[in-house]
């Protein structure tokens, strides 16, 4: 009799071990999870550098994102309309312009539409360049010391850089100045006594080449 009585405890253990073990294989594994979408971004806007007409404007776009389309526009000025540009290149990250006298002040962008949407870079603005050229030559000057004294240019061909230049006599070096207005139009001097015959020049360059301002002379008072 004491025998029988312990048998229902066991097979009750079996059965409980069976289920537990039939519920074990019965869950679904996890679902793998999904790498999350990049989000579209412009990592690195176009730049246009001043060019004459006739070369090649390279402009480019860097960006991130998932399935991304690219389609370079143009507007001809800073407040008209953007247009699809429809040459070689138009759908992808770099595009070339064939500079033309007409492209002055032209705009120039590149919408990226990816997965989760679209954006615009930033727009660049073309700016034309010839070889400079002065067209209006500073003049000598006399003055007494402790006057300040300006020496003005005017020149043109675009991306211009200006660089004034010193010499002590007509027999001397010609010296970078450093002082005020160095590299602009116009530049200035806190005469000093000992500038009495000093003589003065302006350089102005871009990427086609340089001119130079005719030599002018700086005469003190007496």
């Amino acid at each position: 009799m004491k025998q029988s009585k312990r048998l229902p405890a066991a097979l009750l253990a079996l059965v409980l071990l069976f289920g537990l073990s039939a519920c074990a294989r019965r869950e679904k594994p996890a679902a793998p999870v999904e790498p999350a979408r990049r989000a579209t971004a412009i990592l690195s806007q176009p730049y246009a550098k001043p060019g004459a007409v006739g070369t090649d404007l390279f402009l480019s776009v860097e960006a991130e994102g998932e399935d991304l389309c690219y389609q370079w526009q143009y507007r001809s000025s800073a407040e008209g309309e953007w247009h699809d540009c429809g040459k070689e290149g138009c759908d992808t990250p770099n595009y070339t312009v064939r500079l033309k006298e007409h492209h002055e002040g032209y705009q120039f962008r590149c919408r990226v539409s990816g997965a989760d949407g679209e954006l615009c870079s930033e727009p660049v603005t073309l700016e034309l360049i010839e070889r400079p050229y002065v067209s209006v030559q500073p003049e000598s000057l006399s003055a007494a010391a402790g006057d300040k004294v300006s020496f003005t240019v005017l020149a043109g061909g675009g991306g211009l850089k200006y660089q004034w230049y010193f010499r002590k006599s007509v027999k001397g070096s010609w010296i970078p100045c450093s002082g005020e207005g160095c590299h602009t139009e116009r530049y200035s001097v806190a005469v000093k006594n000992y500038h009495d015959g000093y003589q003065y020049r302006c350089e102005v360059s871009n990427g086609l080449g340089k001119a130079c301002t005719q030599v002018v002379t700086l005469t003190i008072d007496s």
